[in-house]
Parts: structure tokens; sequence; C-alpha cells
């Protein structure tokens, strides 16, 4: 269902969403899980060299998820084959406990190079400071980096022994950490930053903004992942490719590395595919849409009771959205 564009041998491609949410529902411009992970499925058949990442708030926003915390967006990870995802303020909503179990059962790592524990003074257990990953024989970093906000984004008592550090001091510390050969995995070839921070761009200009530009000017960052705003942002600062996906799993953000014919880095070239625009023509992936019914019919008896009704529209404005 989904034209993509033939990919060479030569090219390793990261896809990244951002801010889901627990929009697992096919619904308005939500394209929900079932067609998310038939977009991934056929990204990786045209390229096996594929990784998928994800910029945190994975799963609060919706009822099916809120109740169940988070189980099927769990279950949508696991089918997409994430291998990372940022820590967003929001997976802090149900408490720090929960965002260990959710990367165990989704098969995948939460990133955190400067989310630390105040009593150790050492990055939190339940997160890891970077990843590599070997693809298309190169190995790629992933930096991941929380909000610098995220202590006044969330409850105070769901992030008790935690301190956010400054994310370009902890992005300088473990690129250098990486770059001097520390990590048991090697030196990578390609180190990028998956972050929930905001970023945003004008439709005029194509000037980006927003905290994650300050990322760009650290040494040794190759590109960047920004979330948090709920924008579209494509583009490069500093000579530093930046992606942010929009939210709700509406689009889908990529940054193709390119290799010459002796597997070194020619660049990263940024591009975000605003997929819900043509999501009715996407069939949905059958494991995945079982997986939905399944929660959907157990949830049902709750979902269906209708308890008051709004007197007025909501209003929704973008610029307030954390």
């Amino acid at each position: 269902n989904i034209a993509f564009a033939d990919e060479k041998n030569n090219t390793v491609d990261i896809l990244t969403f951002n801010d889901f949410h627990g929009n697992v529902k096919d619904e308005g411009k939500n394209p929900g899980m079932a067609k998310m992970v038939t977009y991934v499925k056929e990204a990786v058949k045209n390229n096996p060299n594929t990784i998928v990442v994800s910029g945190g708030d994975n799963y609060q926003g919706t009822a099916m998820s809120n109740l169940t915390y988070g189980a099927p967006v769990t279950d949508m990870m696991k089918l997409m084959n994430v291998a990372a995802s940022a820590v967003g303020n929001h997976e802090f909503d149900w408490g720090k406990e929960k965002i260990g179990k959710w990367a165990e059962d989704g098969g995948f790592d939460f990133l955190a190079a400067n989310i630390y524990d105040t009593e150790t003074n050492e990055p939190v257990t339940w997160a890891k400071p970077y990843k590599i990953v070997e693809s298309g024989g190169i190995k790629i970093a992933f930096v991941g980096l929380a909000h610098p906000n995220t202590i006044t984004l969330t409850k105070a008592e769901n992030i008790k022994g935690i301190e956010f550090k400054d994310p370009v001091i902890a992005a300088e510390e473990w690129v250098k950490y990486l770059k001097d050969g520390k990590a048991e995995e090697g030196i990578p070839d390609v180190i990028i930053a998956l972050t929930h921070i905001d970023s945003k761009q004008d439709k005029d200009t194509n000037e980006i903004t927003g905290n994650v530009v300050e990322l760009t000017n650290v040494e040794g960052l190759d590109a960047i992942i920004s979330a948090h705003s709920h924008r579209t942002v494509c583009g490069i600062v500093n000579d530093v490719p930046i992606v942010q996906s929009y939210y709700n799993g509406r689009a889908m953000g990529k940054l193709s590395i390119e290799l010459d014919e002796n597997n070194k880095v020619k660049g990263i070239k940024p591009e975000v595919d605003e997929f819900y625009t043509r999501k009715d023509d996407i069939t949905p992936d059958s494991e995945a849409a079982e997986i939905y019914r399944k929660y959907e019919e157990e949830l049902a008896p709750i979902l269906g009771e209708v308890i008051g009704e709004a007197a007025e529209s909501f209003t929704h404005e973008e610029d307030n959205v954390t």
C-alpha cells in the first residue's frame, strides 16, 4: 500500500516517531496502531537496514491506553521492533516504576543520558545513557536526552529521587565517552541524539528553533531526533540534521545514512512523511488489528458508558501543548 523510493543497499534508515500518546485507534487523522505497524513493516521490507526509534510520550493520552497503563502501545512497539525510546515527560504520569517494565515487555531500551539518581549520582537503572545498534555494516549510537523541564511537567512525587541534568552537558559527556572508545561495543560510526526536546519550524523561512537547537553545537553529534512540541520539523542546523514527526502517529521521520562503497558515512538526509494524509490506503496489519480488537472488546463496558455530555466545544491551543 505504501510507495517508498527504491533504497540502495548502501543506506541505513532510522525511522522515528514521537508523542504517540496512546493513539492506537484508527480515528480522524490518527492512523492507529495497526496501520503504524504496516508502515514500519513495509519500510523494513524495502530496506532491511532500518532501525525504528521513538522520541517518547508513547503511552498516556487515550482511554484505552490509560485504562491499561499503555499495554496496547507496548504490543505495538514490539511488533514494530522498536530499538529504543527517549523518555518523555508523560512517561512519568503513572510513576517511574512503569518505565522499566514497558521496555522489558516491548523489547526495547529507554535511553536517558541526563536522568540521574540523586542517591548514587549515576544514571538511573531503568534507562541507559546510550545504545549502539549495528546495521548495514556500521555502528549507530543513540544518546537519549529527556527534556530539562520534565521536573515541572509532571507530578513531583513521580520524579522523587531523580535529577534532570542539562542535556547539552550530558550530550557532550556521553559523545566524548563514545568517541574515546569507552563503550564495549567499540567506537560508533554515527552518533544520534534521541531526545524528547522541543523544536518548531517556520513555514515560510524553514528556520528551526527551540531547545533542541542548542544540541547542534555539541561536537561529534551527527543528527538529532526532536519531540515534545508536536510539530513537523525537518531540516539542518549547523550542519546537523533535525527531525520531529508531528504527533499521534500521523507521521514518520527518517534519517537516511548514506554510505560510500567502503561503508564510510557520506551524509545524513532528514525526511518526514506525513502519511496520515493517505492512511485510508494503508491495509492494517492483521496481528496488530487483532490485538486492538481484543482490548476494544475487553474495555467495551467501560468505554461505552455515557457519563456526561459537553455543553460546548473544547478548544485546543497548539502553543500550550506539553
